[in-house]
């Protein structure tokens, strides 16, 4: 996925760093997780989605609140 300034945007990325971050076993908040997309609400749409499916992918069964 690209932004529209032409960066990559990689969602797993979000996975890698809260199974790092799990091993701390402390509660952990994500208080952004955003992509420069200008007008592109349909890419920031599909950019969200794709980023929380990586974190419940990650976080199993655990408690999320989104």
């Amino acid at each position: 996925m690209l932004t529209d300034m032409g960066f990559p945007v990689e969602p797993h990325s979000l996975y890698m760093a809260v199974a790092w971050g799990s091993q701390l076993k402390v509660p952990m908040y994500i208080m952004e997780s955003g992509a420069p997309f200008d007008d592109n609400e349909s890419g920031r749409a599909e950019f969200i989605n794709s980023a929380l499916e990586q974190v419940r992918h990650c976080c199993g069964n655990t408690d999320l609140v989104t």
